[in-house]
C-alpha cells in the first residue's frame, strides 16, 4: 500500500506535505546542523512539523529509517578502484576513501551501528573492495574475517581521533615539556613539532595506512601455518 503524505497545518507553519526523500533531506540537514547531537526521532520529527508517529507512515520502525538514512548518505562514498589495482592499491584506496567521506560528514560515523545490535547494510556493503583485496591475497575464512576486522578498527579509530583533534586541537607547554622523563623528552619534543604542521593529518593518516598494508603484505606473504587463523 502506498504511503500517503503527510498533510501538516500551514497555519502554524508547519511544512504542508512530506515524502520519505523529504524526510531523509531534513535528518541529514538536522546532523549536519548539529553534528555533536545524537540522532533522535523525536528532534527530527520537531524539525519536519510533525509527530514522531507521522514519519512512521513511511518507515516501519525506527531501524528502517536509519538503514534508509545511511543507504541515503553512503551513496556520496564511492571507491575509486583501477581495474589493474594490486590488492594493496586497492586497500589503499579504500582506507583514502573511506576517510575523504567521514572528514565531509562527520556524525554519521556514529551511526554506523544503533541500538539492538543493528548495523548499516550500507556500510558492510561498502566493504566489498576490501573483502576482494584480501581474498585476492589469499586470505579466506577466519583469516579473512580477522584481517576484516583489523583494517576496519585500525581505520575507524584513526579517523575518529583525527575528528576529535581536529575540532579539539591538543597543545603541551613548553614547560610542561621540560617535565617530562629525559629519556623521553626529545621525541616528544619532535613529536609535538610533527603535530603542528601543517599537513600533519594528511601525513599520519598516509603513514597509518602504509604500515597496515605493510603488515598484511608480511602477513599474507608467511607460510599458511604462520597465518591467523
Amino acid at each position: 500500500m502506498t504511503a500517503q503524505p503527510l498533510k501538516g497545518d500551514a497555519r502554524r507553519g508547519r511544512r504542508p506535505r512530506h515524502s520519505r526523500e523529504a524526510i531523509l533531506a531534513a535528518a541529514v540537514e538536522l546532523m549536519e546542523r548539529q553534528p555533536d547531537a545524537p540522532f533522535s526521532l523525536n528532534a527530527l520529527a520537531r524539525e519536519l512539523g510533525v509527530t514522531p508517529m507521522a514519519i512512521y507512515t513511511y518507515f516501519g520502525s525506527s531501524n528502517d529509517l536509519l538503514q534508509a538514512l545511511t543507504e541515503h548518505v553512503l551513496k556520496g562514498l564511492v571507491i575509486p578502484v583501477a581495474e589493474d589495482a594490486t590488492p594493496a592499491e586497492a586497500i589503499a584506496a579504500w582506507c583514502h576513501a573511506v576517510r575523504a567521506f567521514f572528514l565531509n560528514h562527520p556524525p554519521l560515523i556514529t551511526m554506523l551501528t544503533w541500538e539492538g545490535g543493528q548495523a548499516s547494510i550500507a556500510w558492510l556493503d561498502r566493504t566489498l573492495v576490501l573483502v576482494e583485496a584480501l581474498r585476492r591475497l589469499g586470505l579466506e575464512g577466519d583469516a579473512l574475517s580477522r584481517a576484516v576486522l583489523w583494517v576496519w578498527g585500525v581505520i575507524m579509530s584513526g579517523i575518529n581521533l583525527e575528528l576529535h583533534n581536529r575540532a579539539a586541537r591538543y597543545r603541551i607547554a613548553p614547560e610542561a615539556v621540560e617535565e617530562i622523563d629525559p629519556r623521553v623528552r626529545e621525541p616528544i619534543r619532535t613529536m609535538i613539532g610533527m603535530v603542528e604542521r601543517p599537513g600533519h593529518f594528511d601525513d599520519f593518516y598516509d603513514y597509518q595506512v602504509a604500515r597496515l598494508i605493510d603488515a598484511i603484505t608480511a602477513m599474507t606473504a608467511a607460510p599458511s601455518g604462520d597465518q591467523p587463523a
